[in-house]
């Protein structure tokens, strides 16, 4: 084998690796269920330095009913995050959740007597 074999062929399999690994996008997924009482606003969110949050994916989901929000694919290292918010309370606070690359399941109860907001959301990673 001549030396520059030698030399191209290492290099060009290397470039082929690593053209793969960057081309790779996270993807979010979101199951949101909404077992509470009031009628919920649920959306992905792109979050970028010095702006405001924009939805990637938004649903309304009514009472008893559920979506899946994504897939979604975003390039590595941006912020993503799940939102939740009720439709009729616009004064309270939305819930917001920074969430990793996969699969995520959100369910939405009706709020404790301790809680204060109508609504409690409990995000777990599937």
């Amino acid at each position: 084998m001549r030396p520059i074999t030698r030399f191209l062929v290492p290099l060009l399999a290397l470039m082929t690796l690593t053209g793969c690994q960057t081309s790779i996008k996270p993807v979010y997924t979101v199951r949101v269920v909404n077992d509470s009482r009031t009628t919920i606003v649920a959306a992905i969110e792109h979050h970028q330095n010095f702006s405001e949050p924009s939805p990637l994916e938004t649903a309304t989901i009514a009472p008893g009913d559920e979506t899946t929000l994504g897939p979604i694919e975003m390039p590595p290292l941006e912020r993503i995050y799940f939102m939740a918010s009720s439709r009729s309370d616009m004064e309270t606070d939305p819930f917001r959740q920074k969430i990793r690359r996969g699969s995520y399941s959100a369910t939405i109860s009706t709020g404790g007597v301790s809680s204060w907001r109508p609504y409690e959301v409990f995000l777990t990673s599937d």
